[in-house]
C-alpha cells in the first residue's frame, strides 16, 4: 500500500483519494494541493482474490479506517488498469467499495465521490441525447461492468441515507498536452476530470423542486470534442463545470 500526502497552505478540505493509478493520483494531488489537503491511498495493490479472506485484509482496512479519520470527502475510483484480472476487478468494485463506504460512514465522512465510466451508457444509440436520468445498460465487458457494480453499491448506501454520493461517469481520458492523440466522441481531458472532482466537493445536494436534500447525484463528464456524444448540461448547470473545447486545443 502506498500513500502520499500533498502539503498545502491556508484553508482546505481533507480529501482521501482511493486509486491504484499512481501517476493520476499524483497529478490530482498537485492540482488540488494549493487549496486542499489530499492524501492518495492505493489499496488495490495489496488486495487480490487470493487474500480476500486473510488476516492481512483486515489489517489493510483497519489502516484505511485510520486514514478516514477527520476526512471531509472520500474520492473512490472504480477505474483500474487494463491488465487487472477479471475476478480481482469485480472484487475490488463490489466488496472493497462496500468496505470503504461502510468505513466512511463509521468515521463520519459526509460525502463520497465515485468515479465510474460513461461506457455504461454505450448500448444506447449514438443518435440519442443520453442524460443522467437514463438507466445504465452496461455490457458484460468487465472493464465496464465492474465500475457499474461499484455504482450499485454506492447508490444503495445513498438510498439508505447513510452518506452523500456524487457519481462522476467519466469519458475516455486523454492528456491535455497530448493534442495529437486520437479522440473518441466521449473523450475527456485530464484537466477536466480534475476540475469536475474539485467542483463535486461543494456542489449542493438540495432538491431542485422539493424541500429536501439528495443523497445521490450522478453527473456525466466529458470534454467538448468533435461529435460530442454525451450531454454535460447538468454538470455545467449545477457544478459550473466548464469543459475544455477539444477543437480549440488542436488549433
Amino acid at each position: 500500500m502506498w500513500a502520499r500526502i500533498f502539503f498545502i497552505e491556508g484553508h482546505f478540505l481533507r480529501v482521501l483519494f482511493i486509486s491504484n493509478q499512481k501517476k493520476f493520483a499524483e497529478r490530482l494531488g498537485k492540482f488540488l494541493g494549493k487549496r486542499h489537503l489530499v492524501q492518495s491511498l492505493d489499496i488495490f495493490s495489496t488486495i487480490s482474490v487470493e487474500n480476500t479472506f486473510s488476516d492481512d485484509r483486515g489489517e489493510i482496512f483497519e489502516d484505511v479506517s485510520k486514514h478516514l479519520t477527520n476526512v471531509d470527502v472520500l474520492v473512490h475510483s472504480g477505474l483500474l488498469s487494463e491488465s487487472v484480472h477479471v475476478s480481482d476487478r469485480l472484487n475490488y468494485n463490489m466488496h472493497n467499495t462496500y468496505q470503504l463506504l461502510n468505513l466512511a460512514v463509521k468515521n463520519g465522512v459526509k460525502r463520497v465521490i465515485y468515479l465510474s465510466t460513461l461506457h455504461v451508457m454505450d448500448q444506447y444509440s449514438e443518435s440519442f441525447a443520453v442524460t443522467e436520468n437514463w438507466r445504465p445498460v452496461p455490457s458484460t465487458d468487465p472493464h465496464i461492468l465492474a465500475p457499474y457494480l461499484g455504482e450499485v453499491v454506492c447508490r444503495e448506501f445513498a438510498r439508505e441515507g447513510k452518506i452523500e454520493v456524487i457519481l462522476l461517469r467519466l469519458g475516455d481520458l486523454i492528456d491535455s498536452v497530448d493534442s495529437a492523440k486520437p479522440m473518441s466522441n466521449s473523450s475527456l481531458y485530464v484537466d477536466d476530470v480534475f476540475q469536475a472532482i474539485e467542483k463535486a466537493f461543494s456542489v449542493s445536494m438540495a432538491h431542485e423542486y422539493e424541500d429536501r436534500s439528495l443523497t445521490w447525484l450522478p453527473f456525466h463528464i466529458q470534454s467538448n470534442v468533435p461529435n460530442k456524444r454525451f450531454l454535460t448540461d447538468r454538470a455545467e448547470l449545477l457544478m459550473n463545470y466548464k469543459p475544455i473545447d477539444g477543437l480549440q486545443m488542436r488549433l
